[in-house]
């Protein structure tokens, strides 16, 4: 038995290890270390997060395990702990604070005493309130060499996932890239259109990321995909291709800025914040009557006032590739409340403008 002690002034960390003569650290038997960083906890319910700059990871023998933030916001998530392999420790949440929850937390370690990463997501049981923590020292082992600054990125915008395996196509609209300093990634679906993506990412030329893919969900996978940066720490494309033992799928995703694509006129520029929420739902709508595969181009938006409870809302659109292609006119009427469709129509524009 060992026990490493971390030189870092940032840091205090104990860290009992069973030593082979293979291996550096074969087994963690307990660890309490304190790193700086940066991170962020999110709760789904709410539109902003909280920021995290300190996180102690404590792992006892006796199996529990605490990941407490101690600057920038505080809070304390609580579980039981095991190796999942000589780099990385899976905890099984129970508790955060005095609330009862259900979830899952990974430990990357550093193999001297201490950790390069921490990411947690569940739910509490109480109210079914979803939250995730994403947490990087900066000092992983990288794969981006530090010529591309780390980003996480939730962006709207329209693409498709496709699975060869099934016949089927999914629209996706939204999309969520979370490129670590460690040089991990993970990408997600925050409507659960698939599982998480996750595995490797390095910088090219450019605003090009090369992405080598390792697990979707629980699975381990093969495959490869590119982020294109937008330079602003967001991105504009990702395109991924990837299989597992049971499906193979492509993915093609183009964000755009804005809540609803605004197209070729300033109409959308114009709409007031709540009228631009019926804009969105009457978007979605319109989508829902072409062929997954269609992009759009949303070129004028008119929202009406509120009459008889009901908000409609008009405009035109191209539609791009999939089996109509062609300029339409709509109109959706929503409920003014609840943003039902109450009725849609799309109907080919014919007046050559």
């Amino acid at each position: 038995m060992m026990i490493l002690n971390s030189l870092s002034c940032k840091t205090v960390a104990w860290a009992f290890l069973l030593m082979t003569p293979s291996f550096a650290f074969a087994q963690l038997v307990e660890l309490d270390s304190t790193r700086e960083g940066t991170g962020r906890l999110d709760f789904r319910t709410s539109t902003s997060g909280e920021s995290v700059r300190q996180v102690r990871v404590r792992l006892n023998r006796n199996g529990e395990a605490e990941i407490i933030i101690t600057r920038g916001t505080r809070e304390t998530l609580w579980g039981y702990w095991r190796d999942r392999d000589s780099r990385r420790v899976t905890i099984e949440l129970r508790r955060m604070g005095r609330d009862d929850v259900v979830g899952d937390a990974t430990i990357e370690l550093d193999g001297r005493g201490s950790f390069t990463r921490v990411s947690a997501e569940g739910r509490l049981r109480n109210n079914s309130a979803e939250f995730s923590l994403s947490f990087d020292t900066g000092r992983g082992q990288g794969g981006n060499g530090n010529q591309f600054g780390s980003f996480n990125s939730n962006r709207d915008g329209e693409g498709t996932l496709s699975f060869q395996t099934r016949s089927s196509t999914q629209r996706l609209r939204r999309l969520q890239v979370n490129l670590r300093q460690s040089g991990d990634f993970e990408i997600a679906s925050p409507d659960r259109a698939f599982d998480r993506i996750s595995g490797r990412w390095r910088a090219q030329r450019g605003n090009t990321i090369q992405l080598e893919i390792e697990r979707i969900g629980n699975e381990w996978a093969d495959g490869s995909g590119t982020v294109k940066g937008d330079g602003r720490g967001s991105f504009d494309r990702v395109t991924l291709s990837a299989s597992t033992d049971s499906v193979r799928f492509n993915l093609d995703f183009r964000s755009f800025v804005g809540w609803v694509r605004p197209g070729n006129d300033k109409t959308y520029e114009r709409l007031t914040q709540e009228e631009r929420r019926y804009a969105d739902r009457a978007r979605r709508a319109v989508e829902d009557r072409f062929d997954p595969r269609t992009r759009f181009e949303f070129i004028e938006w008119e929202v009406a006032r509120e009459q008889f409870g009901n908000r409609v809302v008009r405009g035109k659109v191209e539609a791009i590739g999939g089996n109509r292609p062609g300029r339409y006119i709509f109109q959706i009427v929503l409920g003014a409340n609840t943003l039902d469709v109450k009725s849609a129509r799309v109907d080919a524009d014919r007046s050559g403008r």
